[in-house]
């Protein structure tokens, strides 16, 4: 979440067999949606952005390397909840 920066607050985005798709964010709510598409346009709307688009300009706006970020990595779900709290 761009707006929140230099806290990473991060959703993650998960695309099931069916096409539907779930986001869950830092705070454990969970959304769900009928496809990717509408998923990702609800994350942008509360200033979500994908990591993986940022680059060096993003990095020099932001004032800091962006390999100094690290992704929060779980086993689970609750595991992931924690390292936002």
């Amino acid at each position: 979440m761009w707006c929140s920066f230099p806290n990473l607050n991060w959703a993650r985005l998960r695309t099931y067999d069916d096409l539907s798709a779930e986001i869950l964010d830092c705070d454990g709510s969970k959304y769900t949606f009928s496809n990717e598409e509408e998923a990702r346009y609800s994350s942008m709307e509360d200033e979500y952005t994908q990591f993986e688009s940022f680059d060096e300009e993003d990095e020099q706006e932001l004032g800091m390397p962006l390999c100094l970020i690290e992704i929060p990595k779980g086993k689970n779900e609750k595991e992931l909840i924690k390292k936002c709290m």
